[in-house]
C-alpha cells in the first residue's frame, strides 16, 4: 500500500497540487479545487502509473485520497499487484 500512496502523491504533484494540500482526506473538486481538465490528467496518469483502465461510474469512488488509496489497491490487487 506505500508503493501506491508514493506513486498517488506524485501524480497529485504532477497535476498541480502543492504539498500542503495533500492529505489522505481531501476531497479532490472542493477542498483541492481540480477542475475538469485537472480532474481528466488525473485520471489518466492513474490509468497509465497503475496500468489499469477506471470505467466512468467508478470515478465517483475517487472522491477523496483515502478513497482513491483503497480502489487502486483493490484494483492493482486483482490484477496481480503493481510493477
Amino acid at each position: 500500500m506505500k508503493r501506491i500512496k508514493i506513486k498517488l502523491y506524485k501524480i497529485l504533484r504532477s497535476v498541480g497540487m502543492e504539498r500542503g494540500q495533500i492529505n489522505l482526506f481531501s476531497i479532490f473538486n472542493e477542498e483541492l479545487r481540480l477542475d475538469k481538465f485537472d480532474e481528466d490528467c488525473y485520471l489518466y496518469y492513474l490509468e497509465n502509473s497503475f496500468n489499469i483502465s477506471i470505467p466512468d461510474n467508478d470515478v465517483p469512488k475517487l472522491r477523496r485520497i483515502d478513497n482513491t488509496i483503497d480502489y487502486l489497491y483493490n484494483r492493482t490487487s486483482y490484477y496481480g499487484g503493481l510493477n
